[in-house]
């Protein structure tokens, strides 16, 4: 069992880096910008918190968050922002040729676990859908 040192500071500033299973270049997709775009807007609501920065690059995003007072819990809302991503977008990016035998097995437990394993066409791609401000991405 993994045991993960985790700052928890209520209403501090958090830096995150969320990678696309297997770096797959997919993020800047308009499926997966909506899906993420309504997973957010959806948590936003019973569990607030402020995006400072988001940068949104083919294969992971960076983010800076600001929790509430007396909120440190990012880790519950990152759970509840991948899950329906991948839930919503699982049709059209499943690879079963990625599948493991412990993931048959299991029935792909880990599957909303976007960081678990996700540049001159990409860095154009980066530009048009990786500098959008906050009002942009919400």
């Amino acid at each position: 069992m993994s045991r993960y040192r985790r700052a928890s500071i209520p209403n501090a500033s958090y830096f995150f880096t969320v990678v696309a299973y297997r770096r797959r270049p997919i993020l800047c997709d308009e499926p997966i910008r909506h899906a993420l775009r309504t997973a957010i807007e959806t948590i936003r609501v019973t569990r607030p918190f402020f995006i400072d920065a988001w940068v949104l690059p083919p294969d992971h995003l960076h983010c800076i968050w600001i929790l509430p007072e007396g909120d440190a819990d990012f880790s519950t809302r990152w759970m509840m922002i991948k899950r329906p991503v991948s839930l919503t977008c699982r049709e059209g990016y499943h690879r079963a040729d990625w599948m493991t035998a412990s993931k048959h097995k299991h029935g792909n437990r880990r599957s909303g676990n976007g960081d678990s394993g996700s540049t001159a066409s990409a860095m154009k791609k980066e530009l048009l859908c990786g500098s959008q401000t906050q009002a942009e991405l919400m």
